[in-house]
């Protein structure tokens, strides 16, 4: 599972999305085009984990969905509008 902190990495913190952030989540979401294969807070229910990007002033500015299983891992649905937020949720 990638490593989670809150301090800042490259100017964003970096955390796990949980069920209060579902909201926010979506609507970011869909202020970028992209649809999610199901409500999020049904997916982070059901197993799916995101890790969220916030800049200093605490705003949303990425987000990214991911899984392992014993070294092997994908990353999916990455949106990030701002540059360096998605190269921060990767790393």
């Amino acid at each position: 599972m990638p490593e989670t902190t809150t301090a800042l990495r490259r100017g964003f913190e970096i955390r796990a999305v949980g069920a209060d952030d579902a909201a926010a989540g979506e609507a970011f979401y869909a202020a970028a085009g992209v649809g999610l294969p199901g409500p999020l807070a049904v997916l982070l229910q059901t197993g799916s984990a995101f890790l969220a990007a916030y800049d200093e002033a605490g705003k949303l500015r990425g987000l990214v969905r991911y899984w392992d299983n014993d070294g092997t891992g994908w990353l999916y649905l990455l949106v990030s509008p701002v540059a360096g937020a998605g190269r921060a949720l990767i790393r």
